[in-house]
């Protein structure tokens, strides 16, 4: 008898542990779900800047067209070299928007399986870029003057970055 006692604390052991592992797996399968979601949107807004489809110019948040659960902003800074800009592509989730990690929070802390602080905060990924000035300026208008002209990527010289020491 006390055997069979024995082997049911320990399935019951093992079935409570199994189960928070398979929750740990849901929650990680969301975050990298969400973090591929967040790179692809980085990605593809870049893409739309690089185009010429949106100005370049710094922009607050705004909601993506086709996913409006996600929003993105856009930062384009001065570098210290005055022919690169850095494009700073952030893309978070929009918060007043239900989305599927919010929903496995809640039912997470309804099992009784409390998520942390880390687990409750909104995600966000920035994409950075270097791209060349010479075609823009940093408010966002272009430059009509003959040296703004487009140029192959062919044609274009890269910047003359110093070496890091050590190097030939």
């Amino acid at each position: 008898m006390i055997e069979i006692l024995i082997a049911l604390a320990i399935l019951v052991g093992s079935m409570a542990a199994f189960a928070q592992l398979s929750s740990l797996a849901v929650r990680d399968l969301q975050r990298a779900t969400d973090l591929t979601m967040q790179q692809t949107l980085a990605d593809s807004k870049l893409n739309e800047l690089l185009l010429g489809d949106e100005p370049l110019a710094d922009s607050e948040w705004m909601p993506f067209l086709h996913e409006p659960e996600w929003s993105y902003a856009i930062q384009v800074m001065p570098t210290e070299w005055p022919s690169l800009v850095a494009v700073h592509v952030h893309v978070a989730q929009t918060p007043e928007l239900e989305s599927p990690s919010a929903t496995i929070n809640t039912i997470a802390n309804f099992a009784g399986n409390p998520t942390t602080q880390l687990d409750q905060r909104p995600r966000q990924f920035t994409l950075v870029r270097w791209m060349a000035a010479s075609d823009f300026s940093l408010d966002g208008t272009t430059s009509d003057s003959p040296s703004a002209a487009p140029v192959s990527a062919f044609e274009r010289q890269p910047p003359n970055f110093p070496l890091p020491r050590g190097l030939p």
